[in-house]
């Protein structure tokens, strides 16, 4: 999961690079021992960029 964290991560950031949009994306620490409700965070002055993501696996069987 955590390799698909990162690529999100990543590909928000190239994204804003890419249409010159002030803002990034970052991944929040994660510890077994606090309770954590988003995995990425996105921020930006523009509201429209503005959001938290909470990635979940499926198992596929």
């Amino acid at each position: 999961m955590a390799n698909f964290e990162r690529e999100i991560t990543c590909r928000i950031n190239r994204l804003f690079a890419h249409r010159q949009v002030q803002g990034f994306a970052y991944r929040l620490k994660q510890s077994k021992c606090n309770t954590q409700y988003v995995d990425v965070l996105v921020d930006s002055l523009d509201p429209r960029y503005y959001l938290a993501i909470e990635c979940r696996s499926i198992s596929g069987r």
